[in-house]
């Protein structure tokens, strides 16, 4: 009985993590580009947002929101200060398909009139959640961090980071012994080392890197995290 019951437990963990699914939407509007990631776990919805001007090559920090989805509707709140373009809507709902309907208020340039509208954000991604990764944000008016992790022997942690395109990742360990590589996300060129990797970024998104143990032995490791300004080829 007790190994039937052990069972039934794993059988539903299973069902649950493959039913556990993360997001991703973006919008590039004629002034900004908007990012929409969130994680759905039944009905319950959690997520960011977030939107900058094009010419500002500054890290933007993600604005948390939560929230329920019925069916293909999505009822949303922001944790913390309501962007503006969301100020004038007393009931955030959301529209889930193979595009995301929001709406938002703003000008509309055809009427030259100001209201709400419903912005399509196409998708840029779907995954299955990897309950290992971490997502990283700067502090604010920072472009570096720091980050602390103990691996087994063999073992490996994964990080999740936005940035924006033409800025550069770069990502330095304290050891040799660890290798850091991209799991997902859209580059132009990339260099790496024992304990080092750098990139071109090609996309305003999120990037996955995963950095990992490569001796026989277990280790402590920090690792310094940083986003340049625009590249620029010369």
């Amino acid at each position: 009985m007790k190994i039937a019951g052990t069972i039934v437990l794993l059988l539903i963990s299973a069902m649950t993590a493959s039913a556990q699914r993360e997001y991703c939407f973006k919008n590039d509007g004629l002034k900004n580009v908007s990012t929409i990631t969130f994680k759905v776990d039944g009905r319950k919805v959690e997520g960011n947002y977030k939107s900058a001007p094009y010419y500002d090559d500054r890290v933007q920090l993600p604005i948390r929101f939560t929230g329920t989805l019925s069916g293909k509707v999505m009822t949303v709140k922001f944790d913390t200060k309501v962007p503006e373009e969301f100020t004038h809507i007393k009931t955030l709902t959301w529209t889930l398909g193979t595009a995301l309907k929001v709406q938002m208020y703003g000008k509309n340039y055809t009427t030259n009139r100001w209201g709400v509208y419903a912005a399509t954000f196409d998708k840029c991604g779907e995954v299955v959640v990897n309950p290992t990764a971490k997502e990283l944000y700067f502090a604010k008016g920072k472009s570096e961090l720091t980050e602390t992790l103990t691996l087994a022997a063999g073992g490996s942690r994964g990080y999740v980071i936005g940035g924006r395109s033409g800025q550069v990742l770069s990502v330095d360990a304290s050891r040799t012994d660890v290798e850091v590589s991209l799991i997902s996300g859209k580059i132009a060129a990339f260099t790496t080392g024992p304990g080092h990797y750098d990139a071109v970024l090609l996309a305003n998104a999120d990037y996955v890197f995963e950095v990992k143990n490569t001796s026989a032995k277990e280790l402590t490791a920090t690792i310094t995290v940083v986003i340049d300004k625009i590249h620029v080829n010369k």
